[in-house]
């Protein structure tokens, strides 16, 4: 599911460890276009994106080895 085909309804049919892989792919995605800003603002908005991604795969597995699993 790549950012521009980011949908709700199929983010919640994952587990927490395809949202992690999801959440890496997505940051992974917006280094790409960062890479493609030419230093303008835009890299470094696509940038700050990137991080809050892999801060939420950080928090996502932070929460998924702290919680026992739900069957």
């Amino acid at each position: 599911m790549p950012l521009s085909h980011f949908n709700v309804a199929d983010w919640n049919r994952l587990t927490p460890s395809q949202r992690v892989a999801q959440c890496r792919l997505i940051a992974k995605e917006a280094r790409t276009l960062a890479a493609q800003g030419n230093g303008t603002g835009v890299t470094n908005a696509y940038l700050e994106i990137a991080r809050g991604w892999e801060h939420l795969a950080d928090e996502i597995e932070q929460q998924s080895s702290a919680s026992p699993l739900k069957s």
